[in-house]
C-alpha cells in the first residue's frame, strides 16, 4: 500500500499542480496528506483518479489531533477574594 502523497509522487504530480487541477488551497491538500484534516469524498476520488490508483491500493492516513492541550481555568472569584483579603491586613 501507499499514501497519498507517494501516489502524487508517483504519478508526476507537486501539491502546487493537484491544488491547481482541484481548485484547493495548498495547505488543504498539505493537511489532507498528513492526517490533519477529514478529505471529503469527492476530493478523494477526484485525487483517485488524478493519480489513476484504484482506492483499495491507497492507505488512507490516519486523523490527528493537534489541538494543544488547555490549561485548566483559575477561578478569579478566589483569586480575587485572596488578593482583597490580602490587602485588608496590609492596612
Amino acid at each position: 500500500m501507499k499514501t497519498l502523497s507517494d501516489a502524487r509522487k508517483r504519478a508526476g504530480f507537486t501539491q502546487r499542480m493537484v491544488c491547481e487541477e482541484l481548485d484547493v488551497d495548498q495547505s488543504s491538500l498539505a493537511h489532507w496528506e498528513g492526517g490533519y484534516r477529514i478529505i471529503p469524498q469527492y476530493r478523494l476520488e477526484q485525487m483517485l483518479q488524478l493519480y489513476s490508483v484504484h482506492p483499495n491500493e491507497i492507505e488512507l492516513p490516519v486523523l490527528k489531533n493537534h489541538k494543544k492541550p488547555q490549561k485548566p481555568r483559575v477561578d478569579t472569584t478566589k483569586r480575587a477574594d485572596a488578593l482583597r483579603f490580602a490587602l485588608s491586613q496590609i492596612r
